[in-house]
């Protein structure tokens, strides 16, 4: 039977979810237009029997303008870390807020800030260390960005360039998972990231790349997971770690139209964005099938 986490006047759209098991419970945040005005992020704890407890809560009160399309990841050992795309500066930049077990918050940071667009943050955390990743306009396209941070919205060294910042056309719809195992190759800890790319859009249209990070910054240099004909978009990724070695990969999965209509396709990647063998239809029922979504 499906839980209401929040029915409140007006719209509450674009979900996200992290579980922790320090605090015993998943946190789940929204865009919520309850006001009648913009939007706000609000939060609900959910039990792990899937009632929900305590009540919603605002993540974001009294901020002007639209806070939008949050994502939400525990940082092992110490709170969740939600981050959003906000506009109250004019433009659209990117804010964090750490949240507890029992809707205490930290203190709103802004991650990332400009002149230009800063849109659809994702985040993936693993020891107490967080990639945050975003679609940034300052270099006049979609370039994907991204920053490290440490407990207590600590920044770990600057803005980073994800996509290869002045590739051709726009990188965007950026998702990220962490690997929490200690061999990933390039540093202690490991994330991958994938994203849509347009840089040869002219040849096989929007493709799937994706690129490893590390504790210390990016590992390497950009991948293409898949490129072939008609477009592939919306990406997302998680790691599955099991108990041999060989389990030790991601799998990344996206909407593809190589053939009429949408279809959902996956491929699974090793620890360093290596291909695991062919990529592979998930979905392929009459009609279309769009946005998936993969833990």
């Amino acid at each position: 039977v499906p839980l209401p986490v929040s029915t409140a006047a007006d719209t509450q759209t674009a979900p996200a979810v992290a579980w922790s098991p320090v605090c015993n419970k998943y946190l789940v945040v929204w865009q919520d237009k309850r006001n009648g005005v913009d939007d706000d992020i609000w939060a609900a704890y959910v039990n792990n029997d899937g009632t929900a407890r305590l009540g919603t809560f605002n993540l974001t009160p009294a901020r002007a303008g639209n806070q939008r399309l949050p994502s939400v990841a525990w940082q092992p050992d110490r709170r969740f870390l939600v981050v959003w795309e906000g506009d109250e500066a004019g433009n659209a930049d990117i804010y964090g807020r750490e949240v507890d077990c029992a809707k205490g918050l930290g203190e709103v940071g802004v991650i990332a800030s400009g002149a230009a667009a800063q849109k659809a943050p994702d985040v993936a955390c693993v020891y107490g260390k967080c990639w945050v990743l975003w679609e940034d306009l300052t270099g006049g396209t979609f370039d994907i960005y991204g920053q490290r941070i440490a407990p207590g919205m600590v920044f770990d060294g600057v803005n980073t360039s994800i996509s290869a910042a002045g590739a051709a056309d726009a990188q965007s719809t950026a998702a990220i998972a962490a690997n929490d195992r200690a061999d990933a190759g390039c540093s202690l800890y490991s994330w991958m990231t994938t994203w849509n790319d347009a840089r040869d859009l002219a040849l096989t249209g929007l493709d799937i790349w994706d690129q490893q990070l590390g504790d210390l910054g990016v590992c390497g240099g950009n991948g293409s997971v898949y490129g072939g004909n008609a477009h592939q978009g919306n990406p997302d990724i998680a790691h599955g770690n099991g108990a041999l070695p060989a389990d030790d990969a991601y799998l990344d999965v996206w909407q593809d139209k190589r053939v009429a209509g949408a279809e959902i396709y996956g491929h699974r990647l090793d620890a360093w964005g290596g291909a695991l063998g062919a990529d592979f239809p998930i979905a392929s029922a009459a009609g279309s099938q769009i946005t998936p979504a993969v833990a």
